[in-house]
């Protein structure tokens, strides 16, 4: 493994945004995203089974029991894109941040931010839910406007994070609509990526599950923190 202090090749400073570049942060700091994706994964991952659960078995149980472990999910949620935006950025190994104690330090906006995501995932995911199982004929539209719910929320989400992480608090909402729209194309394709990763955890998602273990939730918020300009510019 590459030297602990070293840093990677690619000043942002003075690099363009490219495939390459992108591909030089992800080789250099692989391990790392990996280790920040498994303790990810410890807090998330229960409440994705709970309600995977009560997708295949109608147990609404587990839908409640899905709910309040993604409670808990927020401040990692937080850790990881804090992670993310550093390592996007080309940062030092030095300065990325230990992550319990980074989840601790975030717990207070984490389990607000987490608890408003619990709130939207029940509007947006059981509508859907009882349109398949009623067969209604309402079906398509519900679907669509599920999806578009989810799109808006993904294109969003960086946005929101990023405020959340560098301490402004205050009228999120209002600055992540501020910043994805002059993030323009940048915050349309963050989003999509987003939005097809949860598509597919949704279609597929035992397959999903296996690929998160690989690391693929931290290769994408990098991913999406490298495409917007403030991974670069902040």
């Amino acid at each position: 493994m590459k030297d602990t202090g070293k840093e990677c090749s690619c000043d942002p400073r003075t690099q363009e945004k490219s495939f390459l570049v992108w591909w030089a942060r992800l080789t250099d700091y692989c391990w790392e995203l990996f280790k920040y994706n498994l303790w990810y994964l410890l807090f998330a991952l229960p409440s994705f089974l709970c309600m995977l659960i009560f997708l295949v078995f109608s147990a609404h149980l587990f839908l409640l029991a899905g709910l309040i472990l993604l409670i808990p999910a927020g401040p990692a949620m937080l850790t990881l894109y804090e992670a993310a935006t550093k390592i996007a950025a080309g940062e030092l190994r030095t300065v990325l941040p230990r992550f319990f104690s980074t989840y601790k330090r975030h717990c207070r906006h984490g389990f607000a931010f987490s608890f408003a995501l619990a709130i939207i995932v029940l509007v947006t995911l059981y509508p859907v839910y009882f349109v398949i199982v009623t067969s209604s004929v309402m079906k398509i539209a519900v679907m669509i406007c599920a999806s578009m719910a989810v799109l808006l929320l993904c294109c969003l989400l960086p946005h929101i994070v990023h405020f959340l992480i560098s301490g402004e608090h205050h009228g999120v909402l209002k600055k992540a609509v501020i910043r994805a729209l002059r993030g323009g194309k940048a915050s349309f394709f963050a989003g999509l990526l987003q939005a097809t990763w949860l598509f597919c955890c949704m279609i597929y998602p035992y397959v999903a599950v296996f690929v998160a273990l690989l690391g693929i939730p931290a290769v994408i918020c990098m991913t999406v923190m490298y495409i917007l300009p403030q991974a670069h510019e902040e």
